[in-house]
C-alpha cells in the first residue's frame, strides 16, 4: 500500500446514469475517502462516507442490520477501491444499517470478505448519510483509483447510476477501467490537552 503524499478532496458525485446521462441535482450521491491518522502517526484507517436520495422503492433486507451479502439487489451506495494491478475492494452501503465489503484479486475472481470497522447510517428528508471505517492496511498494493455508484428500483425497474459512466450495453461496476485517481486528504484528529491545575501564588 502506498499512502498518497499529495493531498486534495477525495470526492466523486454520482450524478449520471451508468451510461452517461446526467441526472437532476436531488438525485445526485456523494462519497468521500479519508484516511484517518491516529495523534499524527501514519494513516491507519479509512473512512468512506456518503450522502445519497432514500427512495423507499426498495424494501429493506430480511436480515438484521449488519453485514449482508448481495446487498446490491436492494437499494445501495458502492464504492470500488483498486490499485495499480488486478486486486481491489467493493463496499456496499445501505440505508437500513446493512453493509458489505470484499476484497478481489482480480475481477470478479478471489472474492473475499474484508473487515469493516464500524458502519452507521441515517434517513431524514428523502435523503440517507452514513460512515464505513476499514483498515488502512487492507487498501491495494500501489496507486490507487476509485469509482462510486448507486442502484435502486424494484428487480423489475432498476436503475444504475455512476460517477464516472460505464460502456458497453449492461452496467458492469467491476470494470475498473472507468475510475479517477483516489488521492485522499490525510485528516489527523486534535490531540487531547488537559488543563492542568493553576498553581498557587508565591508568597513574597
Amino acid at each position: 500500500m502506498s499512502i498518497p503524499e499529495s493531498t486534495g478532496c477525495a470526492r466523486l458525485v454520482v450524478g449520471r446514469s451508468w451510461d452517461g446521462a446526467l441526472l437532476a441535482a436531488a438525485e445526485h450521491a456523494a462519497v468521500t475517502c479519508k484516511w484517518i491518522a491516529a495523534l499524527g502517526v501514519h494513516p491507519d484507517r479509512v473512512q468512506l462516507t456518503w450522502d445519497a436520495p432514500h427512495t423507499g422503492r426498495t424494501p429493506a433486507p430480511s436480515a438484521p442490520p449488519g453485514f449482508f451479502d448481495e446487498l446490491w439487489r436492494f437499494e445501495v451506495v458502492e464504492a470500488f477501491i483498486a490499485g495499480s494491478g488486478q486486486s481491489y475492494l467493493e463496499f456496499e452501503m445501505g440505508p437500513f444499517g446493512h453493509y458489505a465489503a470484499f476484497a478481489f484479486d482480480a475481477r470478479r475472481t478471489g472474492k473475499r470478505p474484508l473487515p469493516v470497522r464500524s458502519y452507521e447510517c441515517g434517513r431524514a428528508n428523502g435523503r440517507f448519510q452514513g460512515c464505513l471505517e476499514f483498515a488502512a492496511s487492507g487498501l491495494p498494493q500501489g496507486s490507487l483509483r476509485w469509482n462510486a455508484h448507486r442502484i435502486d428500483g424494484a428487480p423489475d425497474t432498476r436503475q444504475y447510476f455512476s460517477a464516472i459512466p460505464g460502456s458497453g450495453t449492461r452496467p458492469d461496476f467491476h470494470d475498473l477501467q472507468h475510475s479517477v485517481a483516489l488521492i485522499p486528504e490525510p485528516v489527523i484528529p486534535e490531540p487531547l490537552i488537559l488543563e492542568s491545575a493553576a498553581e498557587p501564588e508565591t508568597q513574597r
